[in-house]
């Protein structure tokens, strides 16, 4: 089968999606190196919550434990070339991407893709979402799916040891269903 042959979004169940461009797959044992490998660049783990910096290895296999649990709502996004980023709506929709697949609009294909998996459950509520302050890209793509502004707050970014300004988004099922 050809993952990338579709032109639109085809969901082959939740835990596996296709989109134009991108596989999304759940997290596997397959992927620690490469997860260690892009999350201990400051240029990403500076801009998420959670995510320690340095990250190694170690990181890397707890992410993967911790996700075993929550397929269908955690995907790592892989284009042609192998993995490139990861997805998820656990909780709030978040993401990241390698550098090498910045510019591309991954982010939002994957996101979207996300969101629209997460609002085909009958029982999804709305679904949060966030970025630091400063974080363009991560405005633009939760702009574009339609999230809208709800406070900014100060939350704590373990990369960098310190709080930083937040923006806090929300997107509502009303709303998303008025725009896609």
């Amino acid at each position: 089968m050809d993952l990338f042959a579709e032109n639109e979004l085809m969901t082959l169940g939740r835990a596996y999606m296709n989109t134009a461009r991108l596989q999304l797959r759940p997290p596997a044992q397959s992927d620690i190196p490469h997860l260690a490998e892009i999350l201990n660049d400051f240029r990403i783990s500076g801009w998420l919550g959670n995510v320690p910096y340095p990250y190694g290895r170690k990181d890397a296999e707890q992410f993967i434990v911790t996700n075993e649990k929550n397929s269908g709502q955690v995907w790592m996004i892989h284009d042609t070339a192998g993995l490139i980023g990861m997805v998820g709506t656990v909780g709030e929709l978040g993401y990241w991407l390698a550098p090498r697949a910045w510019k591309h609009d991954y982010a939002s294909e994957a996101a979207q893709a996300a969101t629209q998996a997460y609002f085909a459950a009958p029982d999804a509520h709305d679904l949060r979402a966030g970025y630091f302050t400063g974080n363009t890209r991560s405005a633009s793509v939760l702009h574009r799916l339609g999230f809208e502004h709800v406070q900014t707050n100060r939350k704590y970014c373990r990369a960098r040891g310190e709080h930083l300004l937040h923006e806090a988004m929300l997107l509502t099922h009303d709303r998303w269903a008025t725009r896609h």
